[in-house]
């Protein structure tokens, strides 16, 4: 996506009502909680200075034997990339200086 774009993201299968730890390239960037099935959902905002352009990973660790990892990459000739309307998931923010 774009500069200042958001990405919605479903975590399912991890144990219920527990913490879920978020990072964005092996930062720290929030937690979360599962609901009682076992699934979580966040938006992950992303800079919108030129010095983020590049590939990013998503990693949602609730514990060292659950987690699972998905990528992102911004592009100036990307499009604008928006959670769907009605997506229900905390709304998270980083900078532009994270490791690439």
């Amino acid at each position: 996506g774009a500069l200042g774009s958001q990405f919605a993201f479903t975590g399912s299968g991890f144990p219920a009502h527990q913490p879920a730890t978020l990072f964005v390239n092996g930062r720290y960037l929030g937690r979360v909680m599962t609901d009682e099935h076992g699934m979580a959902q966040f938006v992950v905002q992303s800079p919108t200075s030129r010095l983020a352009l590049g590939h990013y990973d998503v990693t949602m660790e609730v514990d060292m034997n659950a987690s699972a990892t998905q990528g992102f990459t911004l592009s100036e000739d990307a499009p604008l990339v928006w959670a769907p309307d009605g997506f229900m998931g905390r709304l998270f923010v980083f900078g532009a200086r994270l490791p690439q």
